[in-house]
């Protein structure tokens, strides 16, 4: 649960703090985005192998991202409200998509780093 404090401020800071570069305020909070339902899902379901967990957070970010496509009065009612948005996004960035893939993919990959470490520490 910690894990998924840190990645949610991290993100909503990454937006807000002035002074950081530019690149840092596009892309870094989407990334958080992802790796966040990556550790919400092991959160969630700590039977879930890494790989599964994974899939489910991409499958389910990308689905979040392509939605944005999808306009109708209630969808974009919804958006307009901060919960909302902050959920469901505003706008369609192909930079979005693989932002979120790799926040998925990096926090998988920290995972198993952690879990290959944690086995060495303990049969060593």
């Amino acid at each position: 649960m910690l894990w998924l404090a840190l990645l949610i401020a991290f993100g909503l800071g990454s937006r807000r703090l002035s002074g950081l570069p530019d690149w840092i305020t596009l892309y870094a909070g989407d990334v958080a985005w992802g790796a966040m339902f990556f550790a919400l899902f092991c959160a969630a379901r700590p039977s879930l192998s890494i790989a599964s967990a994974w899939l489910a957070a991409v499958v389910t970010t990308e689905l979040i991202e392509f939605s944005e496509l999808c306009h109708s009065p209630w969808v974009d009612a919804l958006r307009a409200t901060r919960v909302g948005g902050l959920l469901l996004g505003h706008v369609f960035l192909w930079s979005d998509v693989f932002c979120v893939a790799l926040g998925a993919t990096l926090a998988a990959a920290a995972e198993l780093a952690w879990r290959n470490s944690s086995e060495v520490r303990a049969s060593g």
